[in-house]
């Protein structure tokens, strides 16, 4: 009997960005597989690549789908993406409101 061993599947480390930035995904697959994808496809460079670019404007959640050789079933990981607000530092101020001697 031949048994084919299962790839191991690594979507990466949860991460966390402020909404509109942009990060690379870590995706890293060991041992054979016959194909693989991201999903969901939403605010994803390509979900074809093991690290495509995405910028999520809320929480997602990424799945890496590895189907295993010989279509003996699909492998997943999984990595949270965690957006925060945009954060905003003016520049300049006025301590009380009027604009003059501050």
């Amino acid at each position: 009997m031949n048994v084919i061993k299962n790839p191991l599947v690594n979507a990466g480390a949860d991460r966390t960005i402020i909404g509109g930035n942009s990060i690379r995904l870590t995706g890293q697959i060991m041992g054979n597989y016959s194909s693989f994808f991201w999903s969901p496809s939403q605010y994803i460079s390509n979900t074809q690549i093991l690290q495509p670019l995405v910028n999520p404007p809320v929480d997602i959640d990424y799945v890496l789908n590895v189907q295993s050789p010989n279509s003996c079933g699909v492998v997943t990981d999984t990595m949270h993406n965690r957006v925060l607000a945009e954060i905003f530092i003016p520049n300049a101020f006025t301590l009380n409101g009027v604009g003059t001697k501050d």
